[in-house]
């Protein structure tokens, strides 16, 4: 059997958002923006004011515009070890997850990668390991359904409801509209959550940790309430898994779920941190000229 991937692989990920570096994609790998080299351009209007360039599209760096990529469940098991893929329908091709299928690049000032799924619309059953079965020891070849997941081999993503983006921040009267000050609070908030991300250790318990994920879900207060869905989410689907705790490498699965979790919601909030820090050094820029001219 193939070595267990993430979701998102982290190294040999090489490239900017609007420009492409030269880049290798190895089995199981596929490309995402960087979040500390995304940009938004800006330009001056009549009165001095920096307004955001309107979003032009651009190919999806990921696809190319094909608007699917190969199958990253899929790609992870041996032929015939996957028999019923929950992303791609045994097609072996499944809607980008950088796009979400559109085979162009999202506004950053529109929408969020998902923090749960990163693009997958569904997160996988790590008691099955996304199989759906297990082989049942002298049962021959006919294996035994998963019974968490239902033979499924994945739970549908509640955080994003299948969108695959999520809403940004929640400030007033719009991001593009805050104020510097609550510009601040929002980034405040997002390193409250990241610090409690970075401070969580899993129990190797699905019930306790599904517990224990609502002080990180709490951090990100009424200007993040994606991260409560993401917390929502992995509380459901953690409790769900305990039907799992009979087998021997359950707690092996337990802390595999927290990895995959955190490394989606890790990339959601630097992703997030970015956008907020190009949107408050315009807001900086034009709030003292606005308030000069009252």
């Amino acid at each position: 059997m193939k070595v267990l991937r993430c979701l998102v692989v982290a190294v040999s990920i090489l490239l900017c958002c609007g420009a492409l570096l030269p880049a290798q994609k190895g089995e199981g790998e596929f490309l995402v923006p960087i979040p500390d080299k995304i940009e938004r351009d800006t330009e001056k209007d009549a009165q001095g004011l920096l307004q955001f360039v309107a979003h032009k599209a651009e190919k999806c760096v990921n696809c190319k515009g094909r608007q699917v990529m190969v199958c990253q469940h899929c790609d992870r098991f041996d032929a015939g070890d996957c028999d019923s893929c929950p992303e791609c329908k045994n097609t072996k091709e499944a809607k980008c997850r950088i796009c979400a299928g559109t085979g162009e690049m999202p506004d950053i000032l529109q929408r969020a990668p998902c923090p749960s799924c990163f693009g997958a619309a569904m997160t996988v059953c790590y008691v099955c390991n996304g199989r759906g079965k297990f082989p049942v020891k002298g049962g021959g070849k006919r294996p035994q359904e998963c019974g968490c997941c239902k033979g499924v081999g994945a739970y549908a993503c509640a955080t994003c409801a299948g969108k695959r983006f999520v809403d940004l921040p929640l400030l007033k009267p719009s991001l593009l509209e805050a104020k510097a000050a609550d510009l601040k609070k929002a980034i405040e908030a997002i390193d409250a959550v990241a610090a409690q991300v970075k401070d969580f250790e899993s129990t190797g318990d699905g019930r306790k940790d599904g517990k224990a994920i609502d002080k990180v879900s709490a951090a990100g207060g009424k200007l993040l309430p994606v991260v409560q869905r993401v917390g929502k989410h992995f509380a459901s689907v953690s409790k769900d898994q305990t039907k799992g705790a009979v087998w021997v490498a359950y707690k092996d699965m337990v802390h595999t779920q927290w990895d995959a979790t955190k490394h989606a919601l890790d990339y959601y909030l630097k992703h997030q941190k970015r956008v907020l820090e190009l949107c408050l050094a315009r807001a900086e820029h034009n709030e003292p000229l606005t308030a000069a001219k009252k």
